[in-house]
């Protein structure tokens, strides 16, 4: 038997986009999972109480054929890392046509029980087919992996592995078409010397994201079969804020030191407010960076059969930076909005 002390549930991205043209070449590593524990205890004693040998086991359970067909059409290949053991990654697989693996050791061999033992899983993705047509697979979540305590024991109790619901888009290059407020006008500061100076302006802006309508996207966004929450194209959209201009980041990103015409920062500094986010300041950066798995959608998403544009609002806020005097001239800076999609 298995004493289960707990499963895993991977944890995977509602969407998965994949640009057409960009796809590196077979063999390609191009995500990886965080490492997930499952702690177990294994007995096994035959019917008079005698300890038997045996070797616990990863068993795939029916609910991975979806998963597993989703990939082979997309041109993936999914392994797993057992136990830090890169040199032998598990490919389960249950697709004919392909050499069949429906288990893999997760633990040394014992007689009798285990004791009180974890297994460790990563899940990696590669490629196997670098050239496939504008497509969406659609993965529901299921039960698709299980310990049990030796080959043949998959009717016993054991900790299950489960996956969250995704989907595997391969979009065409030309999908995205972004729009930007691009000139933000401050007024004119006018100050006297030693006396107090009320200069705090903002401007509003907006960014939007559509579907290019010149891109040829084919079936991409039809609905599918069920068609479902699960199952409908889903593009989940990350804005980035980096600077190009003049200027100095500080407040941890959250500012821009501003700079006049000779290159002397000025005393006035500029924030970009998220409307949509409680008028927080976004961060800005020095260059464009990979993003944090928290920061995707931070935008918000573009979904369904004709997905409606998504629309962000954000504010140019210009302050006087404390402690700081003011400095004659003209000043500008520039920030490219950069939006990703997943």
């Amino acid at each position: 038997m298995n004493n289960t002390l707990g499963g895993a549930d991977i944890q995977l991205i509602p969407s998965v986009n994949f640009t057409l043209g960009n796809l590196p070449p077979p063999g390609t590593e191009i995500y990886r999972t965080t490492t997930y524990e499952i702690f177990y205890t294994c007995s096994y004693y035959d019917a008079r109480g005698n300890p038997m040998t045996g070797t616990p086991q990863l068993q795939v359970l029916g609910d991975y054929t979806t998963l597993n067909n989703a990939l082979n059409a997309a041109g993936l290949k999914l392994e797993i890392i057992v136990n830090e053991d890169e040199n032998d990654p598990w490919s389960p697989n249950l697709a004919p046509g392909r050499p069949l693996s429906q288990n893999h050791d997760a633990g040394r061999q014992y007689s009798g029980t285990t004791g009180p033992t974890v297994v460790h899983l990563v899940a990696k993705l590669s490629v196997t087919n670098d050239h496939p047509p504008p497509a969406r697979y659609p993965v529901p979540g299921g039960t698709i992996f299980k310990v049990i305590a030796t080959k043949g024991a998959v009717s016993w109790p054991g900790p299950f592995i489960t996956n969250t619901p995704t989907r595997m888009q391969f979009v065409p290059k030309c999908i995205g078409d972004t729009s930007v407020d691009n000139l933000v006008r401050f007024r004119n500061i006018m100050t006297l010397k030693n006396s107090a100076t009320t200069l705090a302006q903002q401007v509003p802006f907006t960014v939007t994201t559509r579907i290019n309508p010149s891109c040829n996207i084919g079936s991409l966004t039809y609905p599918g079969t069920p068609d479902n929450d699960s199952t409908r194209f889903l593009m989940l959209l990350s804005a980035q804020f980096i600077l190009q201009g003049p200027g100095r980041i500080a407040d941890g990103g959250q500012s821009i030191i501003l700079s006049n015409a000779d290159g002397v920062e000025n005393g006035l500094k500029m924030q970009i407010l998220d409307a949509d986010d409680q008028n927080l300041p976004v961060t800005i950066l020095p260059a464009a960076a990979p993003l944090d798995r928290a920061d995707i959608g931070n935008f918000g998403q573009l979904a369904g059969y004709r997905p409606a544009a998504a629309v962000h609002n954000y504010t140019a806020s210009l302050t006087q930076e404390p402690g700081k005097e003011l400095k004659l001239g003209n000043y500008s800076t520039q920030v490219l909005v950069k939006i990703l999609y997943y």
